[in-house]
């Protein structure tokens, strides 16, 4: 299990081996009505891991939040917000800006039992929300019912789907990709990796959250495709909430990144407020990647940051943990003058030297790529 900041399972099981699973579209469900208010339930892709018996545990996370009227607090950050962006105040009441903001000041609920089924098996119940929303844990699924699923829907990335029952009954979709004992997994930032966010300077880091249509790093998307063309699995790792869930999923589909696990950053308004609504600090990151190659001992890894924040000391630590199954680490570098630095600083240790590959732009990322895994040339 992974720390508080961050998604994480707990080792909680279910067995299904039911009928074929009905599979649809993954993400998130519409809202759904409760009462006067509309509660929305996120289901993040699940990951799947093949255990000693041939079956697969597959794990689930997801949360639910309701829409209500803003309170005090919540009514300050929005101030903050105006304040700290200077952007046009008709910004702040245009449709993109309400729907950026709409999880921050939404309420989550506390004591909720969420139900997973693999197609039209009996529910099976999952632990209760904690006071945040957040749902986790973990359900198994045999390999043959995992090859009927694959078969029926002819997959060519081998998920499967499961559903949570919503509130009212409505089923929420997410699919869940089971990966292989052995293989190349890319751990990936989003921020200022595959898109542009500009952490390092506040204003423009917050414009383009909020008030700005989410944009890639251009060639990025092909050139991920062409590694997962090769079958690598893809975990996208980010510091970003959980409440950008939705509009990052949209980026990955609409620029066509391949379709991997999402893991986001664990926020509540309470805890933090402003100052720390977005990726300012990458407390839990590590955790996460930790928990992935933990979870996969014979896969080796390729983890790709940026150099704005602290992706190449947490890579660097991580590198010098599990030398063996960290093949590679790419870094984008942001400021060009401090690339040398960089590669002198991490080149410096017997256990890193040779590790670290840096890019400007996506053609330099491709080049890499195509020397190191000749196939995606």
């Amino acid at each position: 299990m992974v720390g508080d900041d961050v998604h994480g399972v707990v080792p909680e099981e279910r067995f299904i081996d039911g009928p074929t699973p009905v599979m649809g579209v993954g993400g998130p469900d519409p809202s759904t009505e409760s009462g006067d208010a509309a509660w929305r339930i996120l289901v993040f892709p699940g990951i799947g891991r093949q255990t000693i018996d041939g079956s697969w545990r597959v794990e689930l996370e997801g949360v639910i939040y309701q829409n209500r009227e803003i309170g005090l607090r919540k009514r300050m950050l929005l101030r903050l917000l105006r304040r700290v962006m200077k952007a046009d105040p008709a910004e702040f009441e245009h449709a993109l800006f309400q729907s950026r903001v709409e999880a921050f000041v939404g309420m989550t609920d506390r004591g909720w039992q969420p139900e997973v089924r693999c197609g039209e098996d009996p529910f099976v119940s999952m632990r209760r929300t904690k006071r945040n929303g957040r749902f986790f844990g973990s359900i198994r699924v045999s390999d043959e019912k995992r090859r009927e699923c694959i078969a029926r829907r002819g997959n060519s990335d081998g998920h499967i789907e499961v559903r949570i029952q919503g509130v009212d009954q409505s089923l929420v979709q997410a699919p869940v990709y089971l990966v292989p004992r052995q293989g190349i997994s890319v751990v990936s930032d989003i921020d200022d990796t595959i898109k542009h966010t500009d952490v390092r300077s506040r204003r423009e880091m917050l414009l383009n959250t909020f008030v700005r249509p989410f944009s890639a790093i251009d060639g990025m998307a092909e050139a991920y495709q062409r590694l997962a063309e090769l079958d690598f699995a893809f975990h996208y790792v980010s510091s970003s909430p959980w409440q950008l869930f939705t509009p990052l999923r949209m980026l990955l589909n609409d620029c066509s990144f391949p379709g991997g696990t999402i893991h986001l950053r664990n926020f509540a308004l309470r805890d933090h407020m402003l100052r720390r609504v977005l990726p300012l600090h990458r407390r839990g990151k590590g955790a996460v990647i930790r928990h992935l190659i933990e979870s996969f001992p014979e896969r080796r890894f390729v983890l790709i940051g940026d150099s704005g924040e602290r992706d190449p000391r947490i890579y660097a630590k991580l590198t010098q943990r599990y030398t063996s199954q960290i093949d590679s680490v790419l870094i984008r570098v942001l400021e060009p003058e401090h690339r040398g630095r960089l590669e002198e600083q991490w080149n410096r240790g017997d256990t890193l030297r040779g590790k670290l590959f840096t890019f400007l732009d996506s053609a330099e990322f491709a080049s890499i790529c195509a020397e190191r895994w000749p196939a995606t040339a």
